[in-house]
C-alpha cells in the first residue's frame, strides 16, 4: 500500500494487496487485540465505580447510586458476552465464503446450479447473523444513552453540593452527552449502508489501529490517507465529528479538574464516571464499526458474485474474485483474524466474577 499525502479511495485490489501485508495485519491485530482489551477492562473498572458509589450512598445524601449503576454493569457484561458471540458468527462467515468462492472463477455448467445454491444459503445464513449484529447495536446504544443518563443525574447532584464550579461540571455532562449521540449517529449510518466501496472497510479497520494509543511496528497504516467516494462523505464526517466531540470531552474535564479540590470525593467520582461514560461508549462504537464495516463488505461482495452468475453472457470476475485469485483469501482471512483478537480478552466467566 504505497504511501500517498493526497487522500483517494482504494481499489479492492490496492486493499487485498493491503491486509495481505504481514506487517499490516500484526499492527491490526495488536490493536484489536488492545480494543478487546479495553472492552474487557470496563467491567473492572465498573465494578470499581461501584465501590465507590457505595460508598457515597451510605453518607445518605440523595436517592442511592449504586442499585441503578448496577444494573448498567450487568447490561454491559451481558452486552459484552454477545459481542463475543457475534464475533464467533462473523468470523466463521468470514472464513466461509472463500471455500465457497473457491471454484467460482472456472464455473461450468456442471456445477452452475450448486455454485449458485451454495451462495444463496450463505447470504441466507450470513442475513440472519446480521441481523443478530443489528440487534447487539440497538443494545449497545441504549447502554450508551443510559450511561449517559446516569452521569447527567450524578453531575447535577454533584453540582447542586458545590459552592463553585458547577458550570464546569454542566459544561461535562453536555459534552458526555455530545459524545453519546454522535456515537449512536455513527452506528446507525454503518448499520444502514448498502454496497459501500472497499476504502469504508478499509477506513474502518485502520482507525481502530490509529486510535490504539500505539504507533505501528512496521506497516504505515496511520500514514495512509484515504478518502471515501462521494456517497460515503456522511461517514467520514460522522468519524470526525466523533473525534472531534471525544477532544471536547476531554478538554471540558481538564477545565473541570483545575477548579476541583484533591479531597472532593464527590467531584473525582463525578469525573470518573464521565471518563468511564466516555471509555465505554467509544470503544463499543469502535467494535461495532469494524462488525458493521464487514457485514456491510460481506453482502457487497456477495451481491457481486451473484450477479456475476446470474449474467445471461459471460462478464469479468467480480473484484472480490479476481483478489481471490491473486492474493488467495488473505483479506478475509486478515479480517477474521482481527475479530478473533478483539474478542480474545472478552473472558465471560471473568465477566460474571467481577460482576458477582
Amino acid at each position: 500500500m504505497a504511501h500517498s499525502s493526497k487522500p483517494r479511495c482504494l481499489t479492492y485490489l490496492e486493499a487485498t494487496h493491503a491486509f495481505a501485508d504481514p506487517d499490516v495485519q500484526e499492527d491490526i491485530n495488536d490493536a484489536c487485540n488492545r480494543l478487546g482489551q479495553a472492552m474487557a477492562l470496563l467491567v473492572e473498572r465498573f465494578a470499581r465505580m461501584a465501590k465507590d458509589l457505595h460508598t457515597i450512598d451510605l453518607k445518605k445524601l440523595d436517592a442511592p447510586f449504586k442499585p441503578r449503576w448496577d444494573v448498567l454493569s450487568k447490561d454491559l457484561g451481558d452486552l459484552l458476552c454477545l459481542y463475543r458471540n457475534n464475533a464467533g458468527y462473523i468470523s466463521g462467515r468470514l472464513k466461509l465464503l472463500p471455500v465457497a468462492a473457491r471454484n467460482m472463477s472456472g464455473r461450468s455448467r456442471r456445477s452452475y446450479q450448486e455454485t449458485v445454491q451454495i451462495l444463496q444459503s450463505f447470504v441466507t445464513l450470513s442475513s440472519e447473523h446480521f441481523a443478530r449484529t443489528r440487534s447487539l447495536v440497538e443494545r449497545a446504544l441504549a447502554l450508551s444513552q443510559q450511561v449517559s443518563m446516569f452521569h447527567a443525574e450524578f453531575a447535577k447532584f454533584v453540582a447542586l453540593r458545590r459552592s463553585d464550579g458547577q458550570k464546569e461540571i454542566y459544561d461535562v455532562a453536555a459534552k458526555v452527552s455530545d459524545v453519546e449521540a454522535h456515537t449512536k449517529q455513527t452506528c446507525i449510518m454503518n448499520a444502514e449502508l448498502s454496497r459501500p466501496d472497499i476504502t469504508h472497510l478499509a477506513f474502518s479497520v485502520f482507525r481502530i489501529v490509529s486510535s490504539s494509543g500505539r504507533r505501528p511496528n512496521r506497516s504505515k497504516i496511520p500514514q495512509q490517507r484515504m478518502a471515501m467516494s462521494e456517497n460515503m462523505l456522511k461517514v467520514t464526517q460522522a468519524y470526525h465529528a466523533l473525534e472531534l466531540k471525544g477532544s471536547e470531552l476531554a478538554h471540558a474535564q481538564y477545565t473541570a479538574q483545575i477548579r476541583m479540590h484533591q479531597t472532593d470525593c464527590l467531584g473525582i467520582t463525578q469525573s470518573t464516571v464521565a471518563s468511564l461514560a466516555c471509555d465505554t461508549m467509544l470503544s463499543l462504537e469502535s467494535g461495532l464499526a469494524l462488525f458493521l464495516s464487514i457485514w456491510a463488505r460481506l453482502r457487497s461482495d456477495c451481491g457481486e458474485i451473484l450477479q456475476w452468475l446470474h449474467a445471461a453472457t459471460p462478464t469479468e470476475p467480480p473484484q472480490v474474485l479476481i483478489g481471490y485469485q491473486e492474493c488467495g483469501p488473505s483479506l478475509y482471512v486478515a479480517l477474521s483474524n482481527a475479530v478473533d483478537s478483539c474478542v480474545s480478552s472478552i473472558d465471560p466467566s471473568a465477566i460474571a466474577r467481577a460482576m458477582s
